[in-house]
């Protein structure tokens, strides 16, 4: 884990492990850098989960934050659990305040200090002006009116203060990124309640804060970076509604199958052991260059490992697809998106039109040929696909349906699915 002291942000990985980002890298410090001439817009950053989007946002603030850009970055991670609106902008101000005077003051260890409340900002002894104003005329401010006032307020309040980083960089002659990992839950997290003793997610609505932005998304000297591991449901976010027309948007896709192997072959290292070239080619391509699926096969559990030949690495790969930590992320996917992958009127057929549509490997989807299989109509098979759609199982392009283009989900499909229907994988071909 890389955690030094003049990082502001503490990243989740080896020393090493970063690997075949740089371009990606490059390009979003482009767009930081060039925040200052007000040439940057707002941009999203779509991926699925494990595919390395947080860690490059990670290495992005820490690259930018030394550097004379003027421009602070304020770097908030969506959590997943439920919470109320008020506690949510406590959070959300107290993180942005943070980091904004560490960044002045160049403090990374401030920057990540999350246990500093607004009240122990206030207190920060500084000579530097500006944090004093800070202090001064926009932190106490923000605590009156939230001390005043109750629950009841928290919507009203964050409406008067979305546009805080925009006033504040006018006033200072400095300018915000404004970059949040997982921008698609803030549409089903937080709550509009007195305390989250109340929150009932099984009744309750979340209140939808992402159409709030739709001011902030157009700014240029405080634009938007947003990340979504929800590939769908960040496109339809930031692509549609509200905030349509004020994204563009980057697709972050698996390594190259070369840059593939020299990850495997670092973490490889990592364990004292060092696989060929032509082996650790071998696993990369096996994996389509998946960042998380060739961390999982080099530290599998699977007894006796072996990488010095390709039967042991098929063994290796098929242990993590049936029963590995490969199976168990797809498992955990599944059941989190249940309510669209396995909720049919005939749940068996729609096992089965999941089954048949692995055939289909980054190819368009045949839907009159999987209907006729199953003899079933076109609209039910349509029916079914969307809901894998919007479970972010299946890609489309060009208004078609492409299959699974992930190939550990394909196999996890086909192992977990040939047990339950039996016959199924037979009739096939």
């Amino acid at each position: 884990m890389i955690c030094r002291k003049n990082f502001p942000v503490n990243e989740m990985l080896i020393e090493g492990e970063f690997t075949d980002r740089v371009d990606i890298l490059l390009e979003l410090e482009d767009w930081y850098r060039n925040i200052e001439r007000g040439l940057s817009s707002s941009l999203a950053l779509l991926a699925p989960r494990r595919m390395g989007k947080t860690a490059l946002l990670d290495r992005l603030v820490n690259t930018a934050f030394g550097k004379n850009y003027n421009v602070v970055p304020f770097y908030f991670k969506m959590i997943r659990k439920g919470t109320t609106l008020r506690n949510f902008l406590l959070d959300y101000y107290s993180t942005f305040f943070r980091q904004t005077i560490a960044y002045l003051l160049q403090d990374p260890m401030l920057y990540r200090r999350d246990d500093l409340g607004l009240e122990d900002l206030i207190g920060l002894p500084s000579t530097d002006e500006r944090v004093k104003f800070i202090q001064e005329d926009f932190i106490k401010r923000f605590l009156t009116r939230y001390k005043a006032r109750d629950w009841r307020d928290s919507r009203n309040h964050w409406q008067a203060v979305i546009r805080i980083p925009e006033n504040l960089g006018s006033l200072l002659g400095i300018n915000f990124a404004i970059i949040i990992d997982e921008f698609q839950d803030l549409k089903h997290y937080i709550y509009d309640a007195a305390s989250e003793k109340e929150i009932d997610p099984q009744t309750d609505r979340p209140t939808d804060l992402t159409a709030t932005y739709d001011r902030q998304a157009l700014s240029r000297n405080a634009p938007m970076l947003v990340s979504g591991s929800a590939v769908s449901m960040i496109f339809r976010t930031v692509m549609g509604g509200p905030l349509g027309g004020r994204f563009s948007f980057r697709y972050l896709k698996p390594m190259s199958i070369e840059d593939g192997a020299t990850l495997a072959k670092k973490l490889l290292q990592f364990h004292n052991l060092s696989p060929d070239d032509e082996l650790a080619l071998y696993l990369s391509a096996e994996l389509r260059g998946h960042p998380y699926y060739i961390k999982c096969c080099v530290e599998s559990k699977y007894p006796n490992k072996d990488f010095n030949s390709t039967g042991g690495i098929d063994k290796i790969i098929d242990y993590e697809v049936t029963r590995g930590e490969i199976y168990a992320f797809w498992e955990t996917h599944f059941e989190d998106n249940r309510t669209l992958v396995n909720q049919d009127d005939d749940e068996e057929l729609g096992k089965k039109i999941i089954y048949y549509f692995t055939k289909y490997n980054n190819a368009a989807v045949k839907i009159d040929e999987i209907a006729q299989k199953l003899a079933v109509s076109k609209a039910k098979v349509e029916k079914k696909i969307e809901k894998l759609y919007q479970a972010d199982l299946v890609y489309r392009s060009n208004f078609q349906y492409y299959t699974f283009n992930d190939i550990m989900l394909m196999r996890y499909i086909q192992n977990r699915y040939a047990h339950e229907l039996g016959r199924c994988g037979k009739d096939r071909s």
